[in-house]
Order: C-alpha cells, then structure tokens, then sequence
C-alpha cells in the first residue's frame, strides 16, 4: 500500500488516500505520522508498535508547538517532495548543493536519511573524529562519545533532529566509533540521484518526531 502519488505508481492507479480526499470522506485533508523510538531500549521486545498514523487530521496529544507547511516544488507529484534548504551541524551552516540535486523524497517507509555525496561528505567533514566505514559503502562513523546536532530546513524553520537518531549504534563491538544515520544515497543504496529521482530521501531519523501531509 503507497502513499505517495499515481505517477510513481507501478500500476498507475490512484491511492486510496486521493479518493478519500477527492470524495470528501476525511475530516480535514491531512495524513500525519507520529513514530516510536525504542533505540538504547533495553525494555524494548522483539516486536513493539510502530507509531500512529493519522488519515484526515493530526492528533494533538503526540506533539507540541505549531506545525509548518511547505508547498511541494514539483508539478505533476511524484513523492512527497521538498526541498532542502539548509543543513547545521553541531551549531553552523554546512553548504549544501542547491537546485535540482537539494528536492528530497520525505519518506516514512525509509530508516536513515540519504543525500548527494559533496552534500554528506560536507556534514560529516564538520563532525569532529568522523571518518568513512570501509565495510560500509557510503557511511561515515563518528566518536560514539560525541553528540551529533543537526538541524535541517526545506524553506522555512530549521528542525533538529534528536541525537539518539543520529547513531545507529557502535561500529563493532566494543568499538568507540558509531555509525552516522546520514549516508551518501549513491554509494550506499540503489538509488541514484537524476533521471526523476530525488537527490535526497529524508526517512524515519528525521520523521520520527512528528510529521504531517497536506493531502
């Protein structure tokens, strides 16, 4: 089941969520996803739940604060599109590439976030202590003793993203370098930027909070 639009659809059908909005079954014309965090948890079992998805509102007992809404800069839709408009890490502005490269796919089926390689290289270059992980095509690790900040922004508010989503635990075991959560979408993955594909696919380490689409 998709949620992203009928031009990336293999059979090209609507979404279901499109004919509830299109038909005016939903209260409010939203889909919002609150996702659960259970890394470091000890407590944590085999299988825990997701989170909660919202179709037709947002529930306003899993967030606080004002939600800020984008318009997507693509025309027809494809994914859920933004566009990255700064990057800070540990406190200062890393450049990022803009144009065409910087449209990122906002995906809640995708764990960590991947982005152009000049773009990841810059941001693990500002983090004290990181390096490449060979084993690892295209992931960078870091001091496990260092607290990675990061804040991302697609046009409006710059949005931290919390410190424990930044590790995806220690290299090896025993080891003192961590793996970063923002990998080189070209060498680490099968996606490659260019031929309709976005340059970057912001997942769950960003979305993890709160999330909302304007459907």
């Amino acid at each position: 089941m998709g949620l992203a639009f009928p031009t990336i659809a293999s059979t090209q059908s609507v979404p279901f969520w499109q004919t509830l909005t299109t038909t005016g079954q939903l209260d409010n014309p939203e889909m919002s996803f609150w996702i659960t965090r259970f890394r470091d948890d000890p407590t944590a079992s085999q299988e825990e739940p997701g989170g909660v998805f919202t179709l037709g509102g947002t529930n306003s007992s899993l967030f606080t604060g004002d939600i800020e809404f984008i318009n997507m800069p693509t025309q027809p839709p494809t994914f859920w599109i933004l566009s990255v408009s700064a990057v800070t890490v540990q406190g200062k502005k890393v450049a990022i590439t803009a144009g065409d490269v910087a449209q990122a796919a906002i995906d809640t089926g995708t764990t960590l976030i991947g982005g152009p390689s000049a773009d990841v290289a810059a941001i693990w270059a500002a983090v004290p202590g990181s390096q490449t992980v060979p084993s690892m095509s295209g992931f960078y690790s870091f001091p496990c003793t260092t607290d990675v900040t990061i804040t991302m922004a697609f046009g409006g508010q710059a949005w931290p993203i919390n410190v424990a989503d930044m590790t995806l635990g220690s290299l090896t075991k025993g080891s003192s370098q961590c793996v970063g959560a923002i990998f080189d979408l070209g060498a680490g993955s099968n996606i490659a930027s260019g031929s309709g594909n976005p340059g970057w696919v912001v997942g769950d380490t960003f979305l993890v909070s709160f999330s909302v689409c304007d459907v």
